[in-house]
């Protein structure tokens, strides 16, 4: 059957983009039943989402179409004929998203500071840089934060998750005020929620796609920003739209996003749970207690017998 495949991915500026690359295929198999299984491969970690649409589709029930995988490869679907002596005719083609479609989120999720404990930093809320260099409309919920340092340091996970992107190619470059070419660790959590860390040193990323993170795991440098100041940013988002064709048209103005952005509370000093107030220094805080609480039995066994 001909399918069109369109694939989607999350750019440094978070606006989704068509991409040439192919991150996920669809397979079909008649079996001897004359039921036919579409089954599929991804090559990175985490969840994407696929939307199925028939065009043509006989001798079967109209099937889910919008389905959220996280395996590397498996079943998305079986469609079993009405008339077991019949054979199904059917045609579609796909799109695939990274991201669980509308999760279940904990909007009172109390996220740790990206450093570790003790460390003092300066949080400013970073601006729209489409708005300001392109004249973008800025999202109603944009939300982003620089968190600055007076020396090099080292940045660790927020939250316990699964590494589902990495670059580590761009050298630093300094007294930039706006630049897309920067290196970054995407984190998948357990709910769905995505966090987009940037601003590496190049070479110094201490993880990988498809490696586990808890809280407070090393993920690398935070870059030279300017005289006394590095710095990394932290924008959150989810997947919660699948509305693919308003992505066609899009031009640099007037952008769509398939995601939308979360404004997290974090645990600063003295175990407090807030939102962060622009250009205000926090210390970060932690404990056993925080690092442990999304921890599997087995997990926790594990943390505990060190």
């Amino acid at each position: 059957m001909k399918k069109l495949t369109i694939s989607m991915g999350l750019c440094l500026s978070f606006f989704v983009t068509f991409a040439q690359e192919r991150k996920l295929e669809t397979r079909d198999e008649r079996k001897t039943d004359k039921s036919i299984e579409i089954s599929y491969t991804k090559t990175e970690p985490g969840y994407y989402t696929v939307v199925l649409n028939f065009s043509e589709l006989s001798n079967t029930s109209r099937p889910q179409e919008i389905i959220s995988v996280s395996a590397n490869s498996g079943t998305l679907l079986t469609l079993k004929p009405t008339d077991p002596n019949q054979h199904i005719n059917y045609r579609y083609r796909y799109q695939y998203v990274r991201g669980k479609y509308k999760p279940r989120l904990n909007a009172d999720f109390c996220y740790l500071l990206p450093y570790a404990q003790g460390t003092k930093c300066e949080v400013m809320e970073a601006g729209y840089a489409n708005q300001k260099y392109f004249g973008a409309e800025k999202p109603a919920d944009w939300k982003s934060y620089f968190f600055y340092t007076g020396k090099e340091e080292l940045v660790t996970a927020i939250r316990k998750g699964l590494v589902v992107e990495i670059v580590d190619e761009f050298e630093t470059r300094e007294n930039v005020e706006f630049t897309t070419s920067q290196n970054a660790v995407i984190v998948e959590h357990e709910d769905g929620t995505l966090v987009r860390y940037l601003g590496f040193k190049k070479g110094s990323l201490k993880v990988e796609a498809g490696d586990q993170v808890f809280p407070n795991t090393p993920l690398g440098l935070n870059t030279f920003r300017s005289k006394d100041r590095f710095g990394i940013s932290i924008f959150m988002y989810y997947l919660s739209s699948l509305d693919f064709e308003s992505l066609k048209n899009q031009t640099l103005v007037k952008q769509k996003s398939l995601y939308a952005i979360l404004t997290p509370k974090f645990i600063t000093e003295n175990n407090q749970c807030m939102v962060l107030e622009n250009r205000k220094t926090y210390t970060a805080y932690s404990s056993k207690e925080i690092v442990t609480k999304e921890m599997s039995k087995r997990e926790l066994k594990k943390y505990n017998g060190k």
